[in-house]
Formats: structure tokens, sequence, C-alpha cells
């Protein structure tokens, strides 16, 4: 039984977590999944832009070399895939944020290894 993961903003927490639902927060209180770049002008497109393509630059530098991204990142996995619903929570959304990287990479990990399951 696989679960689900999904990215919802942190300012609506709770209200926005379904039934089941577990929230997991990506923003820089976490030391693994918070993204270090900062934006500064939130209503820019363009700096969001940067600093999403500079967290996904390195997140995926990390994902290469086994580093704590990728850790946390097969740990989400591994969660999704014995069924639990996971929402992860940072302040971006409904814009662009690291977080739909995360969440794309942990439905891609699950996935592939439904493919490669006996």
């Amino acid at each position: 039984m696989t679960g689900s993961i999904r990215v919802i903003n942190k300012s609506k927490g709770r209200d926005q977590l379904r039934e089941g639902e577990v929230g997991v927060h990506v923003d820089r209180t976490n030391p693994d999944l918070g993204n270090p770049y900062v934006l500064r002008d939130k209503k820019s497109k363009e700096q969001r832009n940067i600093v999403c393509d500079q967290f996904e630059r390195m997140a995926e530098h990390d994902m290469e070399h086994g580093g704590p991204i990728r850790r946390a990142v097969y740990a989400l996995a591994d969660r999704v895939a014995e069924g639990e619903q996971i929402a992860l929570m940072c302040w971006c959304k409904p814009h662009r944020c690291h977080a739909d990287w995360i969440s794309d990479r942990v439905r891609g990990v699950v996935d592939a290894r439904a493919k490669t399951a006996p």
C-alpha cells in the first residue's frame, strides 16, 4: 500500500492537513530539508526562481553523493511506501517552492522501487 506526499503552506498549517495526513516541516527549521537560500523579496518571481534553482542544484549534488538530503528523501520515501500520507509544510506555497523538488524526488524513489519490486 502506497501513501502520498504533497506540499502545503505552513502558515495555514493544520487547517490544510487532510484526515490521516502527517505534516513535515521543510522550512529552515529542518536542518536537512530546509532551503538555506533566503528569498529577500517574496513578491519577486525572479528571486524565487533563483533560490529554488540554487536549492535544486545543491540537493542534486547531495543526492549524488549520499548526503543528508538524500538520506532525508529516502526516509520520506520509506514512509510513503509504507502507506503514510505526508504533507510537506513550507511558507512558499502556492508559489514555487523547494519542497516541490523534495516531493518529486520522494515520488521518484517510491516509483523506482515499485518498478523493481518482485
